[in-house]
């Protein structure tokens, strides 16, 4: 006889702990992060609600967390949403959330996803669009990469970063 596995709400629980634990999540899974904020100053915001008005879904902003960068006056916005179920477009939800966020608060903004699949996947960390009708030929790549050489210092790592795409 085989017993099932309660149903557990990991969200939920993720979101009690890290909220409980925040100084030490960040010192664990981001510490050059963690080295840069000022936890004497840290409050945890309201969930926020948005609706997809053209899917008719609604999400709820799991954390949001406003405090301060050591040194600096003004706040800043760590968002961590917990997801324990793969999502195909989880990360235009993220964006979404991320501009939604944004527009209210008018804040620098700290996106964090903490994954709990039951088997490990590569997850987009960025939301790309691409337009089939903007490439450009030699000599116009040519004038805009003058514009950016003249314009734009890269440091060295910049520049091969820019050279491997």
């Amino acid at each position: 006889m085989t017993m099932e596995k309660p149903w557990t709400d990991h969200d939920r629980l993720f979101k009690e702990l890290i909220s409980t634990f925040f100084e030490e999540f960040m010192l664990l899974f981001f510490p050059t992060a963690h080295e840069q904020i000022d936890f004497s100053d840290t409050r945890f915001l309201s969930q926020e609600l948005f609706t997809d008005v053209t899917e008719g879904d609604r999400h709820q902003v799991d954390l949001l967390v406003e405090t301060k960068l050591t040194g600096e006056d003004s706040l800043i916005i760590i968002h961590v949403e917990p997801q324990a179920t793969y999502q195909k477009h989880f990360h235009e939800r993220m964006f979404i959330y991320f501009s939604r966020i944004y527009q209210k608060h008018r804040r620098k903004i700290v996106p964090i996803a903490v994954f709990s699949y039951d088997i490990p996947r590569d997850e987009p960390n960025s939301l790309t669009m691409k337009f089939p009708f903007v490439e450009l030929d030699r000599s116009r790549e040519s004038l805009i990469t003058g514009f950016f050489e003249t314009y734009l210092a890269l440091t060295e790592e910049e520049e091969r970063q820019f050279r491997m795409r």
